[in-house]
């Protein structure tokens, strides 16, 4: 059984194993760390504490395609393990965003 697509990417349909279709869905847009606290690992800090106790498998990151040191740092803290695609919102002079996977530990 082919799973059915859950969304269209640049590089073509994703098809999704059917235990990532059933399972439900949240998503974080964003995640701004405000002056003095970049680089100080406040980010990864909070994006760990949000993931962990989640009982989701998996996670996906979408990355702007034109900042290859943020694409980097999350490729560093796990990211991008599995590779999806490339994403870009049906939006006039949307960026196209790298689409990045993380396998997440079993919550209890």
């Amino acid at each position: 059984m082919v799973p059915p697509v859950l969304m269209s990417m640049a590089s073509g349909p994703i098809h999704l194993p059917p235990e990532m279709v059933n399972n439900c869905w949240r998503a974080l847009s964003e995640l701004i760390v405000r002056t003095p606290w970049p680089k100080t690992g406040v980010a990864r800090q909070l994006r760990s504490a949000l993931l962990a106790t989640r009982r989701e498998e998996r996670a996906t990151l979408l990355v702007d395609q034109g900042h290859p040191m943020v694409h980097a740092l999350y490729r560093s803290w796990g990211w991008g393990w599995t590779t999806l695609g490339d994403l870009r919102p049906r939006l006039p002079g949307a960026p196209l965003f790298h689409a990045m996977l993380l396998g997440l530990p079993v919550a209890p």
